[in-house]
């Protein structure tokens, strides 16, 4: 096992009580907090450098309710380790009242392509548990640090159909892709504006949150990205999306999300069924 990789488990083990790791090859992921942390929440050691991933964070807004919410505000979620390489986290009957009620599953897969070279899959499926239709908006906080640094980064658009592609290099010869299959909305900003956007605690009351499709700092800079999802589901009725990011491999699906693939080539991130 690489130092690197050594460190930062001995590192996030004795700081955080509750760590998900995910390992494939050289590469590890670990998820702090199970979706309770309203900064940081995640890391990603590849190619020998410690980390490279500051948040891989989940937020959800339900029909009656203005306010966004981080996905464990309210239930703790289970978790299943699928593979060493994969893990679950589950929610039931989640949402903030009795007619905003839902079951959320998310599964994340982490591939190394080489060493140095990772992807990062989010796999998130929801089923509306409420006896009425509701709308759901569901948002993903991406911050990756290149090369470990947070100050030197820079992020283009580069949209394709169905998909919202994001491009982020740093003064290394490292870089990212980051994509929101079938999102509906973005913002790209700095790592503390895009952070507060969203609650500094484990709820934010306050003006209803649509993102503003707008790169308002390219760098360089400390950057993140975050996505957005709006649907509406019948009762019983289920969705999935997804996001990807990768450190210096295209962000594609891995393997196991062959059923999100379009002929074309695209993602469907939407799959309704009941």
């Amino acid at each position: 096992m690489p130092a690197s990789v050594a460190a930062l488990l001995a590192c996030s083990t004795q700081a955080l009580a509750q760590t998900r790791t995910l390992n494939s090859g050289s590469t590890i992921y670990q998820q702090t907090g199970d979706f309770t942390a309203t900064t940081g929440d995640s890391r990603l050691g590849t190619g020998g450098i410690f980390d490279q991933l500051f948040a891989n964070t989940w937020y959800f807004r339900t029909g009656s309710f203005n306010g966004v919410r981080i996905f464990s505000s309210l239930v703790t979620p289970s978790y299943t380790q699928e593979a060493a390489n994969v893990g679950s986290w589950r929610w039931l009957n989640n949402g903030a009242g009795p007619t905003d009620r839902f079951d959320a599953t998310l599964r994340i897969s982490l591939n190394e392509v080489a060493p140095g070279a990772a992807q990062v899959l989010n796999e998130l499926t929801l089923t509306n548990r409420t006896a009425t239709a509701v709308t759901f908006n569901i948002f993903n906080r991406i911050d990756l640090d290149l090369s470990g640094t947070n100050t030197d980064d820079r992020i283009a658009a580069a949209q394709a159909p169905g998909v919202l592609a994001f491009r982020q290099s740093d003064a290394s010869t490292n870089f990212a892709n980051i994509a929101g299959f079938g999102a509906d909305r973005f913002a790209v900003n700095t790592s503390t504006n895009i952070r507060n956007l969203f609650p500094t605690s484990s709820f934010n009351a306050g003006t209803i949150l649509n993102l503003n499709n707008t790169v308002t700092n390219a760098g360089p800079a400390d950057l993140a990205v975050a996505l957005q999802w709006t649907f509406t589901l019948n009762p019983g009725e289920s969705f999935s999306l997804a996001s990807s990011f990768a450190i210096n491999a295209p962000a594609i699906p891995a393997p196991g999300a062959a059923g999100l693939l379009l002929a074309g080539g695209a993602l469907a991130a939407r799959r309704r069924r009941r």
